[in-house]
């Protein structure tokens, strides 16, 4: 979950795999990337399609 500290409707859930396509773990520091890239590339657009959690916060994936 993404949030800018300030507003709740400014929260991001951004599905991010743990593991690769064989399985193993993927570590912290590659996690961490994909994070800022997945980030970096939403759109406003992305965000307002995205399907909603029970809370009502938009669930992108990564």
């Amino acid at each position: 979950m993404l949030w800018d500290g300030q507003q709740l409707d400014t929260s991001v859930a951004v599905d991010v795999p743990l593991t690769d396509t064989h399985g193993a773990i993927i570590s912290a520091g590659d996690l961490g990337a994909a994070l800022r890239s997945a980030v970096a590339d939403l759109s406003d657009g992305e965000v307002e399609e995205a399907p909603r959690d029970a809370f009502g916060i938009p669930a992108v994936d990564a």
